[in-house]
């Protein structure tokens, strides 16, 4: 079986980098000095790149900067997944190591354009062959693999599944990653799943196509293909919230526990998405490294009955509104890296109190919101804060917390209250915790207070002379 360029065809360079892209066009270009280039439409944009054409002639259409043509040498294509099982696995040599390896030469020896226009000319046919193995051999393969409860095929190429009748044999496999790979359609994913028995499938970094009702019937039709998965991993995969509201729908997912989604530009999730129906178990979502900016974009999260642990690290989070009316089972909420505190200390304030109304959450992480640390004086002084404000609390940015420290952030707080009071005139009495702490700690002295004084001018002993003109006596 060999991989061919073909137009639709997920490739990459044999480049270090090994950029990522899909054939636009394979055949001349007007000028070149070879027969057939590849012009490719990549993931990322270039340095050099264009939109597809080359002196006034247009070959393929892609926004300006991310297409480029390229030596048919320098394109890797995809492999079936049961060669990357044997490379990976089998010790048997990647067919295209020698190519990885001589680019890395070549870029040694001289600094030579990624462009193929000054390429040597060849017209060899380019592809990828694997040689079809007997029954024997097949044999000695499982033998090999019967022990693996995990496969990683992580930048293995991979664009199709291979000899299905081989994976059928491997179904006590539980955990699969195909991250970052050459997987362009559900069609190949399903093909793989329906192999298996997964509990944990990973797909991040795979420019998988949308996927329609009727596809997802037709590729996912076997019983067993997704009724076991438990862990699913999609970062940075195009169009994901609609292919979730699409497997959603179409069932099989009932007893998945976590799904992550992150640096996937998501804003929101529409309540069709992530639905209680189809995600009942659901108890871990990871939307981290996303453009969230608002909480009440993602509130139908809060419908999920199993939800215990929310990740909303690294977004653009301002606040956080009230969750009493939902979050039933949430434990544990990651919001390091947002810009919490931005609004000003009042809404600050208002977002920790939401966090305390929380019935269940005992863990969080705000680490590097730097409004908020700001607002607080520095990072340790937010901790304090937060163990004394948030008094449920046992964990906080991944350290538990102890009972010195939890002492000393109540008296903290005792500290900061009286402060609070002073500068804005809140009755003491309102703020939340201060009776239970001076209770328990007394009258904390405030902090950097020198002894009191009384001004000399209040008590100055006023006293009246008369003085006689002639002896100058007082």
């Amino acid at each position: 079986m060999s991989g061919q360029l073909v137009v639709g065809a997920r490739a990459q360079l044999d480049s270090p980098e090994g950029e990522k892209g899909t054939i636009r066009y394979v055949g001349p270009v007007v000028g070149g000095k070879l027969p057939v280039y590849v012009g490719i439409h990549f993931d990322l944009k270039r340095p050099r790149g264009h939109d597809g054409s080359v002196k006034g002639n247009r070959y393929f259409q892609c926004p300006n900067g991310y297409g480029a043509y390229v030596h048919p040498k320098r394109v890797l294509v995809g492999i079936p997944l049961t060669a990357a099982l044997d490379i990976r696995y089998g010790g048997v040599a990647d067919p295209d190591e020698k190519r990885i390896q001589a680019y890395y030469k070549r870029q040694k020896a001289k600094n030579e354009s990624e462009d193929v226009t000054e390429t040597v000319a060849t017209g060899e046919k380019v592809g990828v062959d694997f040689k079809l193995v007997g029954e024997a051999e097949i044999s000695q393969r499982l033998k090999q693999y019967s022990k693996l409860k995990q496969i990683g095929l992580e930048s293995m190429r991979i664009s199709i599944s291979g000899d299905t009748n081989l994976l059928k044999e491997l179904s006590h496999v539980k955990s699969l990653s195909l991250d970052n790979n050459l997987l362009s359609d559900w069609k190949q994913v399903a093909s793989v799943v329906n192999s298996f028995e997964l509990e944990e499938l990973h797909l991040s970094n795979n420019a998988l196509s949308a996927l329609t009702a009727k596809q997802e019937k037709e590729f996912f039709s076997e019983a067993k293909s997704l009724k076991y998965l438990r862990v699913l991993v999609l970062h940075n995969i195009p169009g994901i919230l609609e292919i979730l509201r699409v497997l959603g729908e179409g069932g099989g997912l009932e007893v998945l526990e976590e799904i992550h989604l992150g640096r996937n530009k998501i804003e929101s999730i529409s309540k069709s998405v992530l639905t209680p129906k189809a995600f009942p178990m659901l108890r871990l979502v990871n939307l981290e490294f996303n453009g969230i900016a608002n909480f009440t974009q993602i509130q139908p999260l809060s419908l999920l009955p199993k939800l215990e642990t929310l990740l909303l690290g690294h977004n653009m989070l301002q606040s956080i509104p009230s969750l009493k009316s939902g979050f039933p089972s949430l434990t544990t909420l990651y919001m390091q890296d947002n810009i919490i505190g931005k609004e000003g200390l009042d809404t600050a304030l208002d977002t920790i109190s939401h966090l305390d109304e929380c019935k269940g959450l005992t863990n969080i992480r705000l680490q590097r919101n730097r409004p908020l640390e700001t607002l607080f004086s520095g990072e340790s002084n937010l901790r304090l804060f937060l163990i004394a404000r948030i008094p449920k609390l046992s964990v906080l940015g991944l350290s538990n917390i102890r009972k010195k420290e939890r002492e000393n952030a109540e008296r903290y707080y005792i500290q900061w209250s009286r402060k609070r009071n002073l500068d804005t005139k809140v009755p003491i009495s309102e703020i939340p915790y201060y009776s239970l702490y001076t209770s328990r700690h007394g009258a904390i002295p405030d902090a950097k207070k020198g002894p009191e004084t009384t001004k000399l001018s209040k008590n100055l002993l006023h006293l009246n002379f008369s003085c006689d003109e002639k002896t100058k006596k007082v």
